[in-house]
């Protein structure tokens, strides 16, 4: 008897896709620390690698920001070595001198700062910026082995930005970014991660907003927060739309390496684990 034949029609389910976010924010240009911070990066992105994870390196800002002037070729420099998939940028990068800060990341910077929510038309230097691909203004999108993952971003209240016109766009960003956010879903990636600047209480209270739905992961800076494990109410929140959302944050001054695992699969997004490691 000849076996039975499988209908072309028949489809298998879809594997589902592990995860690993490994991250740090807030360094400040504490760089002696984060050469600590960078080989524990590197650990857990090559152990989660291992382990078949599509693993995504992350950053929310202040990065290389609070040292005299004269040290920031270095410390751009020093900031490429993490290879970061996605940093934003963050409040001490608008309170530094522009011409300096501008002029360090034509002459050095080679990975790009997201700023999807930065007020439009830009000034010169952050026009020269963008042209130079070192300021992206729209969503990222990040392919693995996997599949890809979407990243935007928000950054400091525009009141809260007196040196010169950063420009942050504050009262229609939530706006922005949920529709952004909605783009990135129609696209198909695996995770939306919103890139935020604006602290944990600000984090915590957006995922209780329509406008969160769309988004999966919230990595957060700027209060330098150290929020470990998964806690409901704490780092995992319920959307009005009744799915999960992770809040992450890993202090200041690349004293921690966050890793947090999570797996897609068609029956939604599960958090596995999230720890922050002493660097």
């Amino acid at each position: 008897m000849s076996p039975p034949r499988i209908s072309a029609s028949v489809s298998l389910p879809a594997s589902p896709t592990r995860v690993r976010l490994v991250y740090n924010t807030d360094i400040h240009g504490n760089y002696p620390l984060a050469a600590r911070n960078k080989t524990g990066m590197d650990y857990f992105t090559q152990e989660g690698e291992r382990k078949g994870y599509d693993v995504l390196r992350l950053n929310a800002g202040d990065t290389h920001t609070g040292m005299s002037p004269q040290f920031w070729p270095l410390n751009i420099r020093l900031n490429e070595l993490f290879r970061f998939d996605s940093m934003c940028l963050g409040n001490h990068e608008a309170l530094l001198p522009l011409q300096e800060f501008a002029g360090r990341l034509l002459e050095w910077g080679k990975t790009a700062y997201l700023g999807t929510t930065l007020k439009k038309p830009l000034d010169a230097l952050y026009k020269q910026l963008l042209k130079a691909g070192l300021i992206k203004t729209t969503p990222l999108i990040v392919s693995k082995a996997n599949g890809q993952y979407g990243f935007i971003s928000i950054h400091a209240p525009a009141e809260s930005i007196q040196t010169h016109s950063f420009g942050i766009q504050d009262r229609f960003a939530v706006k922005k970014i949920a529709a952004q956010a909605q783009k990135l879903k129609a696209q198909g990636v695996k995770l939306v991660i919103l890139m935020s600047h604006r602290g944990y209480r600000w984090d915590a209270a957006f995922t209780q907003s329509v406008q969160a739905n769309d988004i999966d992961v919230i990595m957060g800076g700027h209060s330098h927060t150290r929020k470990d494990t998964l806690r409901q109410g704490k780092t995992v929140f319920t959307k009005p739309n009744g799915k999960p959302l992770l809040v992450l944050n890993a202090g200041a001054f690349a004293d921690k390496v966050g890793v947090a695992d999570i797996v897609v699969g068609e029956n939604g997004i599960h958090f596995k684990a999230n720890k922050l490691h002493a660097a």
